[in-house]
């Protein structure tokens, strides 16, 4: 039946086989990459290496396996009434990116801060989420002592930092970013020394 068909089709469609060929190739190696270096990622953090980037790839190593994020989100999920599950990839990625955002490089930073400001990021967990209007019993993600610990130290800089760092106009930001802001300002200034 291919017979039937003129040569420059005919040519065409070859051509674009030959491409998704190679398509499919790259992406097997792509994927392969990216368990190889999830693979490295994960005997690195296990082994306590340092300076190991934050990226949506690492982050859920150091949520695995850091004892610091653990204990922390336990403390949340006794604030909120909820359990904790699996945060998903997007989630994860939308966290790498924050931390980064809020000043963070490596998981090395992020570690020394959570356990810094472990009282700190509880407490401001704990007067943040009457804000939220969270519904009672809906699970947190594990790692979420993160996302505070970013929103944390982003909000001590103001409801305009936060507005910015999210891409938001006064008119889309949620309203309860000033209060967020207050509460995130107020508590940090403990560290600010004279």
């Amino acid at each position: 039946l291919q017979d039937a068909y003129p040569p420059e089709i005919k040519r065409k469609f070859y051509r674009i086989a030959a491409l998704l060929e190679i398509a499919e190739a790259e992406f097997l190696s792509l994927r392969n990459q990216k368990n190889t270096y999830k693979r490295s990622v994960d005997i690195r953090v296990q082994a306590d290496v340092r300076n190991i980037a934050i990226d949506p790839v690492s982050l859920p190593t150091l949520i695995a396996f850091e004892p610091v994020v653990h204990e922390i989100d336990r403390r949340f999920a006794a604030i909120a009434g909820a359990t904790l599950e699996s945060a998903k990839s997007a989630t994860i990625e939308h966290w790498a990116n924050l931390s980064i955002k809020a000043g963070f490089a490596t998981l090395d930073d992020l570690r020394r801060a959570l356990t810094k400001y472990s009282d700190d990021i509880t407490e401001y967990f704990r007067l943040c989420i009457p804000l939220w209007n969270r519904p009672v019993n809906r699970p947190l993600s594990k790692g979420v002592c993160i996302f505070q610990l970013a929103m944390l130290l982003i909000g001590a800089q103001g409801e305009d930092k936060l507005r910015e760092v999210f891409g938001l106009s006064n008119s889309d930001s949620p309203p309860w970013f000033p209060k967020q802001a207050a509460i995130a300002a107020e508590i940090f200034s403990k560290h600010k020394g004279p």
